[in-house]
């Protein structure tokens, strides 16, 4: 529905405490046999009924140049083309769910499917969500390190990778080798 849309957009724009709260807008692509994806920081939406196959919705995030995250992986048989990497989305899909819900990462569900986007030739950061459809929190996060709380250093530290999955409320944690920060491509040559 756009006016639900406008609204939510609204609100993302103009909640801001920069002290404590940014507000990121976008929404998850449902496919029954594909698989789930949000879209991050996006001024427009999609759907299924415009987008009914990978390929087409593919084409849709690379030509809005949008940040995706592949959901709850291996809930729906497709698994997203069995995580085919398409090296022309590779600055777009950037994200993988390997939480979900009051279990995080503790269940051990999506990281098999962490391991094997991968393996497919896809960089990607894990992320924790809670996708229970409710006001009920946990302990859970998607962590980003970023230099400061703008939505422009924000969606620079995702971009560069720099995310990590966290079950644990207070747990803060940098990765690093050397002067290269986590989701950098390191050569060891």
């Amino acid at each position: 529905n756009n006016s639900e849309w406008k609204k939510t957009m609204s609100l993302v724009n103009n909640n801001r405490d920069l002290n404590s709260f940014i507000a990121i807008g976008g929404f998850e692509w449902s496919h029954n046999y594909f698989g789930h994806m949000n879209i991050l920081f996006i001024k427009s939406r999609t759907c299924r009924n415009k987008h009914n196959n990978l390929e087409s919705f593919y084409y849709w995030i690379k030509k809005k140049n949008a940040i995706a995250q592949f959901n709850h992986p291996g809930r729906e048989d497709g698994l997203f083309n069995q995580f085919q990497y398409n090296s022309s989305l590779s600055k777009n899909i950037i994200l993988i769910e390997t939480g979900n819900k009051k279990d995080g990462n503790t269940d051990n569900r999506y990281l098999p499917y962490y391991s094997q986007a991968l393996q497919s030739g896809w960089r990607l950061a894990p992320t924790n969500n809670l996708d229970n459809h409710s006001l009920q929190s946990n302990s859970h996060r998607t962590v980003i390190i970023a230099k400061d709380n703008s939505r422009e250093s924000l969606i620079h530290a995702i971009k560069s990778r720099r995310v990590y999955s966290s079950d644990d409320y207070n747990m803060n944690v940098t990765f690093k080798l050397k002067h290269h920060w986590m989701g950098s491509v390191v050569s060891l040559i």
